[in-house]
């Protein structure tokens, strides 16, 4: 379930008289995009990835007006987690990777694209062969986000977007007492969120330590532990 941005305006108007109100729900919605990416209270497992021989190239596939801010880990089907590298490293340790399919052993994020690229390229099609999962946030277009952010973190978010709209200068709602007084409240409220996003995702994320091309370490887990939602 989703809920619009332009819920919160029975709450932001008092504050921002005369504010249009595509003007209230695009700072509502910078607002939890912000906090979002701040506090990465937002986790969720994407859709299992089906692997095409040959293939290293995946779009990332987030929920419906989201996108993703960051990838936690992806694993295969053994529950076995790749090693995260920069395109740049893997081009340098192991220059011919696309041409040589095998098992998968590292991933690059290609941000620009929106996509995953998995090294070496899987040698067989399998299918749900990999488990993503991310940090998300709302896209730049959406007009709502899940209810999960907007009514457990309702209070931050009201006191962000009126903040956002207050410290607007030369408008007939401009106020730059009020919008200090809320932005602290907004900043407390995100500190808040930052430490309940750390104990709710305790022991949910596999460690992997980084180890560059030279191989991949970290636990051995099953794949079904991880199926864990948090939205």
């Amino acid at each position: 379930m989703a809920i619009a941005y332009d819920a919160f305006l029975p709450e932001i108007l008092p504050y921002a008289r005369n504010c249009p109100d595509p003007t209230i729900e695009a700072a509502v919605r910078h607002t939890v995009i912000e906090i979002c990416a701040k506090t990465e209270i937002w986790q969720q497992e994407l859709d299992p990835v089906s692997a095409i021989a040959e293939q290293y190239a995946y779009d990332l596939e987030p929920p419906a007006n989201s996108v993703v801010h960051r990838i936690i880990h992806v694993l295969d089907s053994q529950g076995e987690p790749l090693t995260p590298v920069s395109s740049g490293m893997l081009e340098h340790r192991a220059t011919d990777w696309r041409n040589n399919p095998g098992t998968a052993k590292f991933y690059v994020v290609q941000d620009e694209d929106n996509q995953i690229w998995l090294a070496p390229a899987p040698s067989a099609s399998l299918a749900n062969a990999f488990l993503i999962r991310a940090v998300l946030k709302p896209s730049m277009t959406s007009s709502s986000c899940t209810n999960y952010i907007m009514s457990n973190y309702r209070d931050c978010i009201v006191n962000g977007a009126i903040a956002r709209l207050l410290q607007m200068p030369d408008r007939d709602w401009s106020n730059y007492k009020t919008a200090a007084v809320k932005y602290a409240m907004y900043q407390a409220g995100i500190v808040d969120i930052e430490k309940r996003a750390r104990k709710t995702h305790e022991g949910v994320v596999p460690v992997v330590e980084y180890g560059g091309i030279g191989g991949r370490v970290g636990p051995r887990r099953r794949y079904d532990i991880f199926r864990t939602r948090s939205s």
